[in-house]
């Protein structure tokens, strides 16, 4: 009871519920080609390299981020320690640093005996002083973490949407790649975000391995066949001609791929966010359709945005 009391002090703010809904949202076979990526693959093997992936809001981050957790709880032998957190711009707890780091310490905790003894000491300086650590100096956990870390023969962090900690962005990405330094040998980084000046700079300084982000078209097909598959199985999408299936399904990739490059420049931060939900929204259109001449002729008109197939699935 006493020791769940402190993990539950230091990690009250923490990625359960953020990591569970990012693996629930990721749609199955999305995502492998990052597993084959040969620049991660290469981090995944060196305890001292760093990763950066990069891209627009919508690209596909924090499911992408979800994925590499997963993988590297896999590989993780029991001398390592893996911690990592989701910040969340809806979230202010989730942009403090202190809720950050004070998160990684709890899990680091966890994981190895004497690390959740040094938790418990550190507990029993602070909490007389405070209820809740983001009233701590940043440092105080840095220093708390540093005591963890040496337990192991080398730790993963993974932080998904630094980025979306605001003002505190630079602020995170200093602790963070102030640990990294301190244990040049034996501590990774993942970092997912935006890409943005101040992050790109640090990452850059740091000699970080850099991978841009983009929902790849071969997530897009096998989502769309899967949604197209369900339609047909439950009697919504009656094709008379299975070769109508595979028409459907490539009208549906060029023109989800054709619209976004028109857009690139007018609705790129919204259309990217919603680039899935726009594939099943308009095999809801074409649902309502009665023969495979009228789907196939629906998908060669321009294509609708998001909104023009909201209104037309309303009327």
């Amino acid at each position: 009871e006493k020791r769940k009391k402190v993990l539950d002090f230091f990690g009250r703010v923490g990625p359960k519920e953020n990591h569970a809904m990012s693996l629930k949202l990721r749609h199955e076979g999305t995502g492998l080609w990052l597993l084959k990526e040969s620049r991660f693959n290469e981090w995944l093997q060196n305890c001292d390299s760093h990763i950066w992936f990069y891209g627009i809001p919508g690209a596909g981050k924090t499911v992408l981020a979800s994925l590499l957790i997963e993988k590297v709880l896999q590989v993780c032998k029991p001398s390592e320690a893996v911690a990592f957190f989701y910040c969340d711009y809806k979230d202010t707890a989730k942009q403090d640093p202190c809720h950050i780091l004070a998160s990684i310490a709890s899990q680091i905790a966890i994981q190895h005996e004497k690390a959740c003894e040094i938790l418990e000491e550190e507990h029993k300086k602070i909490h007389s002083g405070t209820n809740d650590v983001k009233h701590l100096k940043p440092e105080v956990l840095v220093s708390l973490l540093k005591k963890q870390l040496c337990l192991f023969d080398f730790t993963t962090l993974i932080i998904d949407g630094l980025d979306e900690c605001g003002d505190n962005t630079a602020n995170v990405l200093d602790h963070l790649v102030f640990l990294a330094q301190e244990f040049k040998l034996a501590l990774r980084l993942a970092i997912f975000s935006r890409d943005e000046l101040i992050i790109r700079k640090r990452m850059t300084e740091m000699d970080c391995e850099s991978i841009s982000i983009a929902a790849a078209s071969s997530d897009i097909r096998l989502y769309a066949a899967s949604e197209i598959e369900q339609r047909v199985r439950n009697g919504r999408l009656l094709v008379e001609n299975p070769a109508t299936k595979e028409i459907i399904l490539t009208k549906l990739i060029d023109k989800a791929q054709g619209m976004w490059v028109m857009a690139s420049h007018l609705l790129v931060h919204y259309l990217n966010h919603h680039r899935f939900r726009w594939v099943a929204c308009q095999l809801d259109f074409i649902c309502d359709l009665t023969s495979d001449d009228e789907y196939c002729k629906a998908l060669d008109v321009p294509a609708p945005s998001l909104f023009e197939i909201y209104e037309r699935l309303l009327l």
